[in-house]
């Protein structure tokens, strides 16, 4: 990150933090926890490496970098107390291959089943060469 981006964020943390310390007990109780989570997207490979190793330090074993997969992105998660967590996430393609590996039949379906069937493709994500392959070393 910039310097100034950097400085813009610590700012704005520390603003929220003084604001619920000189006025949290005056909010009305809330349902559920309030939580701060922030998230920022990078579309480099090598943004998730820098990222992971980055997001490790200082982390334990009961507290690490969570490495998670969707359906459209990858994720790296790193909690922060109870209430805070830090996310840099990226499309799935950017470190996995999505890998044709066969064909399944289907029902063919127009608005009923027809009873005929058709073969559509069945892919996995192979991620040997990303982030899932090797915890991370410095």
């Amino acid at each position: 990150m910039e310097t100034d981006d950097v400085k813009k964020l610590v700012g704005s943390l520390r603003e929220l933090a003084d604001f619920f310390e000189n006025n949290g007990e005056d909010l009305p109780q809330f349902v559920f926890d309030p939580q701060v989570k922030l998230a920022s997207y990078v579309t480099l490979k090598e943004d998730m490496v820098t990222g992971l190793k980055v997001m490790s330090r200082g982390t334990t074993f009961n507290n690490p970098v969570v490495k998670n997969q969707t359906d459209f992105a990858y994720e790296l998660t790193r909690k922060f107390g109870e209430a805070g967590e830090f996310q840099i996430w990226t499309n799935r393609d950017t470190v996995c291959e999505r890998v044709q590996t066969g064909v399944k039949t289907e029902p063919v379906r127009e608005y009923v089943e027809t009873g005929e069937t058709k073969e559509v493709p069945v892919y996995e994500w192979h991620c040997n060469d990303s982030l899932l392959a090797a915890e991370p070393t410095e």
